[in-house]
């Protein structure tokens, strides 16, 4: 493997190119160095068989035999190898390294002091000092990736992100290399979900100049290859790869003997009490200690409990691994969707609790309505999930004899049943239906159209009824099995069972087939009536829906039903 240019090149003030390898299959392996405010950093110094080249092109855009600091973006050999080689020229400065990369370290016997980024607030002085920022990008495609970013000359050292197969003997990417960026993201990138994830973090900075890890640096393109790369058709976008995954639970086992052996940062050893090893928030304990604060200046403020549903099974289906690999989705999803201002924390079991200071009740119920649209439709989990999401107003909080932190455990306790009574991909919010359904006949509707749902819903209920909605048709046939309803109100048109399939599935079964079903649509054509008949439909509603005939009509099935 020989270097693809002789020597090296300034590519930025104070930033250099070291020289590119490469390889019969396309890949082309690029280190960098800076050099700023009496300082040289060493990014990526790859592979053992390049280090003689890589060390004579380091010393030659420098006066120092060795790096002051080395700067690793992820965890693989063509990255890291060459460390011990460097030891043995003297080098015995600061290694920086994701955390869930600096504990591998010791493998190679590496004998620096390691700052591990991302674990916790801490900033390394040397990145500091040269006024650099590091950008965490996790399973991009390593679980431990990170970015080093240069905010005064719009330089992002991007790692594997934006890396491609390449053969150009060009320094900089032109469109025809495009091919070969995007087959280089199929073949590394585990998750779509991760993917943009890491894109989204890259596009907020507008980066002038990009240096990948390989292939061709990115000048002045930087838009079109990010556009290019959100649209990636990845072969199973949904999963995360369970051996590019690491077990994190194993992997803070790992870090906390290697910090009793290296007598580490008492930070760290803080953080592990307080911080959770799945998702990287802020765990029960610490809420539990923060919400009085919390509290006490926003008791017009919200408290949701965001709880994935049927993890039981899944973990019992898939195991506990990809069950902790879902729940870190869900936070990273809430973390992506979230407003300035909102706090998340890892709750007890599949939960995510989110704060939310200064949003009315309708505003509320929008957020949670979003949230569970955006968990049912993201393709970043193994399987279609849906969330269930309970609400406190902390206002209320006040009219009990309680403390308010013992007052807010028994409301989600009452909450949190009832969600388990209205089935998955359920809300409660308002104080009034706190307590289990009252006993009134309750009726289900179903209607992709959420202001339409929630108007027919506060109708009925101001008639006595109990009303849940659904926007959709997942786990429809289990949600009517586990409640029972008196009445079933339908739009035609449901993902994924339109309602003449929805209604065949019913009449397919014992116990549910005689329960009314009443069917809605803009749209109410000849065949559709005659589909409507023949599925023994009791009544077809046009909408806009007549709420005479809506009260007339439900009166008249359920008083039916009672007197039957």
């Amino acid at each position: 493997m020989a270097l693809k240019s002789e020597g090296s090149r300034e590519i930025s003030p104070s930033f250099y190119w070291l020289g590119s390898g490469r390889s019969d299959d396309f890949l082309q392996i690029n280190s960098y160095t800076v050099v700023r405010n009496g300082l040289s950093l060493l990014l990526d110094p790859g592979p053992v068989l390049l280090f003689e080249e890589i060390r004579d092109a380091f010393r030659a855009v420098t006066t120092d035999p060795v790096p002051s600091i080395i700067f690793l973006s992820h965890q693989d050999p063509d990255v890291c190898s060459s460390l011990s080689r460097w030891e043995e020229e003297g080098f015995c400065g600061t290694v920086i390294a994701h955390w869930k990369t600096a504990w591998i370290l010791q493998d190679i016997s590496t004998r620096c002091t390691v700052f591990g980024a991302g674990r916790d607030k801490a900033l390394s002085p040397e990145i500091s000092l040269m006024g650099l920022e590091i950008l965490n990008l996790p399973f991009v495609h390593s679980p431990g990736a990170i970015a080093l970013w240069d905010g005064e000359t719009k330089t992002l050292f991007s790692g594997d992100l934006l890396s491609s197969f390449s053969q150009s003997e060009e320094l900089y990417f032109e469109t025809s290399d495009m091919e070969g960026l995007l087959g280089f993201h199929r073949a590394y990138m585990p998750s779509l979900y991760w993917l943009k994830n890491g894109l989204n973090e890259i596009a907020e900075k507008k980066p002038g100049l990009i240096c990948p890890h390989y292939g061709t640096l990115i000048s002045g393109k930087s838009e079109e290859v990010l556009a290019a790369l959100s649209m990636l058709d990845l072969d199973d976008p949904r999963r995360i790869a369970s051996e590019d995954k690491e077990d994190i639970l194993g992997e803070i086992r790992k870090l906390k003997m290697s910090n009793f052996e290296l007598k580490k940062s008492m930070v760290l050893s803080l953080d592990d009490k307080i911080l959770d090893a799945v998702t990287g928030l802020y765990n029960q304990t610490y809420l539990d200690s923060f919400f009085p604060l919390f509290y006490n200046g926003n008791k017009e403020g919200y408290y949701l409990t965001i709880r994935l549903d049927d993890m039981k099974d899944f973990n019992s289906l898939y195991g506990f691994r990809e069950g902790d690999a879902a729940i870190s989705v869900l936070a990273q999803l809430l973390i992506s969707i979230k407003e300035d201002g909102f706090l998340l924390f890892r709750g007890a079991g599949p939960i995510i609790t989110m704060l939310v200071p200064g949003k009315t009740k309708d505003e509320v119920m929008d957020i949670m309505e979003h949230i569970q649209k955006e968990v049912s439709q993201s393709e970043a989990f193994l399987k279609e999930m849906t969330c269930s999401i309970a609400a406190v107003f902390l206002g209320d909080l006040a009219e009990s004899s309680d403390p308010p932190e013992t007052a807010l455990k028994k409301a989600l306790l009452i909450r949190l049943k009832y969600l388990d009574k209205l089935g998955p991909d359920s809300i409660c919010l308002s104080p009034e239906k706190d307590q289990l359904p009252s006993g009134n006949p309750l009726i289900m509707i179903f209607d992709p159209d959420r202001i339409n749902g929630r108007f027919l819903k506060d109708f009925l209920e101001r008639r006595d009824y109990d009303v849940i909605v659904k926007t959709d048709g997942t786990r429809a046939l289990h949600s009517i099995d586990m409640n029972r309803p008196s009445l079933i109100i339908s739009e035609i048109h449901i993902s994924p069972l339109d309602a003449f399939r929805f209604r065949s599935r019913l009449l397919e079964s014992a116990d549910l087939k005689d329960i009314p079903f009443i069917l809605m649509s803009h749209i109410k054509s000849d065949p559709f009536v005659t589909r409507a008949f023949q599925l023994k439909i009791y009544h077809f509603l046009k909408k806009p829906v007549s709420l005479a005939e809506l009260e007339g009509l439900v009166g008249y099935l359920i008083k039916d039903q009672d007197e039957y």
